[in-house]
């Protein structure tokens, strides 16, 4: 039986796909836009304004790299134990871990990403989660069984389920009539 409803809803949300792709308009009537200003473009914006008017290019030196990232001083030897003990988890979507951070909060999910500086941990079945520095931890983060985020992404998977199976037949409806088509 468990199959079954697995094969049902597969059925009804390709429907649902079908019927919001026929509703998209077809590409010939979508113009490319421009890539290159005209002559009278050109001069219409030197008229409004004298800064608006194309400048002279002029190459400049590029900063060096780590301004541009997020974090402008070394990690510190705890940090790197920690960047390390995150590693140690590694990334798997059905592993939560627990993190303990510096202002006494914790966040509690799966991690995805790994980064030198930062890790992310998604905390829903969205993408939303928190990115957390390794200076913010309080201590290194640990496996946990996570019964009530387990629930909670269910509760969540099941009522997107629930809402795609109760506005399936108005989608079908709009779309037999052609109402969508417009």
């Amino acid at each position: 039986m468990h199959s079954r409803t697995w094969s049902i809803v597969a059925l009804l949300s390709e429907l649902f796909i079908s019927a919001v792709a026929n509703a998209q308009s077809p590409p010939d009537q979508i113009a490319p836009l421009p890539t290159q200003l005209s002559q009278e473009t050109v001069a219409a914006f030197a008229s409004l304004s004298p800064s608006l008017a194309p400048r002279q290019i002029t190459p400049h030196r590029r900063p060096p790299r780590y301004f541009f990232q997020n974090l402008h001083h070394p990690l510190t030897p705890r940090d790197v134990a920690l960047r390390e003990a995150v590693r140690s988890l590694g990334t798997d979507a059905h592993r939560f871990v627990r993190c303990d951070l510096k202002d006494h909060s914790s966040v509690t999910g799966a991690i995805t990403s790994i980064g030198d500086e930062h890790f992310f941990v998604k905390t829903g079945i969205l993408g939303n989660g928190s990115d957390i520095s390794y200076g913010q931890l309080s201590a290194a983060p640990r496996p946990v069984t996570a019964a009530g985020t387990h629930l909670k992404n269910g509760v969540e998977w099941t009522g997107f389920v629930a809402v795609g199976i109760a506005l399936f037949p108005l989608f079908l409806v709009l779309g037999v009539t052609g109402i969508m088509q417009d």
